[in-house]
């Protein structure tokens, strides 16, 4: 899931999403895996610190500055190797 926020004060909505993408997951009978969900922010440090965790009801989601993804590691600042 993306959203892009312009307005370094802007509400995000990602908790919104993350709920119908966890709706669409129970009526496929499927399960999104809180244990290994992981959130990342992209953007420079002076316009994203505003932005809380993001929480579930369950769990707050770990907050991290890189992933991998499909082999490549995508870092916060959109660098990647």
């Amino acid at each position: 899931m993306t959203e892009s926020l312009y307005v370094q004060h802007q509400s995000s909505n990602m908790k919104f999403y993350f709920q119908q993408l966890q709706d669409r997951a129970y009526k496929n009978v499927m399960e999104v895996n809180l244990n290994k969900t992981k959130e990342i922010v992209m953007g420079p440090q002076s316009k994203i610190q505003h932005l809380p965790p993001l929480q579930v009801p369950t769990a707050q989601l770990e907050r991290v500055n890189s992933v991998k993804l499909l082999g490549i590691k995508l870092n916060a600042d959109f660098s990647w190797k």
